[in-house]
């Protein structure tokens, strides 16, 4: 039960400081995704199930506070939390670049996805446009976000593990 409550926790600061406003003007124009840096995480420490579950409730929260059409960000994180489970058993965890590599991935691959789910459903989108004024930059700052994320997460973790919070 304590990892549900501390990851819960995490996802619930995460999506209150992805809703600020100030976080749009400190990252020039882009909001970072705290919410996918998080179920990647999850699905590469715990496995495809663990963070595929995370990123649908985080997704589902995202996409009840952001008032786009609903279910596209459950949807896309799901299905890019599951896909970075798969590379649990193939990665080294512990190196200094796997956060950075892995979050960068998964945001060219959620954004992919959140633009196939869009373009179906609304309207067509230039893809150059689009990569290179959201997808990029989306990427360079999640990956950026994600070294100094993780290892909190890790140091929080072994913290409540060794205080026997569950």
């Amino acid at each position: 039960m304590g990892y549900l409550s501390f990851y819960g926790v995490l996802i619930i600061i995460a999506v209150i400081v992805q809703s600020l406003p100030i976080s749009y003007e400190i990252f020039s124009g882009i909001h970072p995704d705290f919410l996918l840096i998080i179920s990647t995480m999850v699905a590469v420490n715990y496995g495809r199930t663990a963070g595929g579950v995370l990123g649908f409730l985080a997704g589902l929260l995202q996409d009840w506070f952001s008032g786009g059409l609903f279910g596209i960000h459950a949807i896309s994180k799901t299905l890019t939390a599951y896909l970075c489970g798969f590379l649990r058993e193939n990665i080294y965890q512990h190196h200094f670049l796997t956060p950075l590599l892995i979050t960068l991935f998964a945001t060219v691959v959620n954004q992919v996805l959140i633009l196939m789910f869009t373009k179906l459903l609304v309207e067509i989108l230039v893809l150059k446009e689009v990569t290179k004024e959201v997808i990029v930059p989306l990427a360079i700052w999640n990956s950026i976000i994600s070294l100094f994320v993780y290892p909190m997460i890790y140091k929080l973790e072994s913290i409540l593990i060794r205080r026997k919070f569950w």
